[in-house]
């Protein structure tokens, strides 16, 4: 990814319910497949590949509505 990353208070307030350890592990993993394109150091469980799966989904979204209205905002 090329672009911004932008991680709402909708997904902080919907990671402040997981562990510190849960959380570590969900931003390196969308660190590690995002923007560095590296290995992931652990694997996740099936139920935390599901969770990581839909605040990915959630971050990558508003990712795009963020460059999407920069783009408008450089255009005008």
């Amino acid at each position: 990814m090329e672009n911004a990353i932008v991680i709402t208070p909708k997904v902080i307030s919907r990671m402040r319910g997981m562990s510190k350890e849960e959380q570590k592990m969900l931003i390196e993993t969308l660190l590690c497949d995002e923007i560095l394109k590296t290995e992931r150091p652990s694997e996740l469980s099936p139920v935390q590949e599901l969770v990581y799966v839909l605040m990915r989904d959630s971050i990558m979204r508003d990712s795009a509505r963020y460059q999407k209205a920069m783009t408008q905002v450089c255009t005008a």
